[in-house]
């Protein structure tokens, strides 16, 4: 009973001493940047590439700001959540799809032929 006892306040410590060690103004500092930069990226526009291109550009510029900040930190992917896929094969060919369905939806053609103007088609009717 008494090392069950000792376990759980020991416990309470460990909980006490990580709550302590949580520097919220520097994950807020680190929010304003990321928030800035994401914001700050998307004014740049190349014309002479493709939307999808310059979509890219913002994407990853974000995403190494906020790994920069999380090393900062100490903190990595894996301790948001995020883990490798277990069939990577698998995810890439859902995310070809997803984008090949997408860049089929920007022409009209490609959406009609889809079905994914439906939702359009139907906006337009109710006009």
């Amino acid at each position: 009973m008494n090392s069950h006892k000792t376990e759980i306040e020991n416990n309470l410590k460990s909980e006490t001493q990580i709550s302590e060690t949580i520097n919220h103004k520097g994950f807020l500092f680190d929010l304003v940047i990321y928030i800035t930069v994401m914001f700050l990226t998307r004014e740049v526009y190349f014309q002479e590439v493709h939307f999808l291109v310059n979509g890219l550009f913002w994407s990853f510029s974000t995403l190494i700001i906020a790994t920069w900040r999380m090393r900062a930190r100490n903190i990595s992917w894996k301790d948001l959540g995020l883990r490798k896929p277990e069939n990577i094969k698998k995810t890439l060919l859902i995310s070809i799809g997803i984008l090949n369905s997408t860049l089929k939806c920007n022409s009209k053609i490609g959406c009609e032929k889809s079905g994914a103007a439906v939702g359009s088609a139907l906006s337009h009717r109710q006009k």
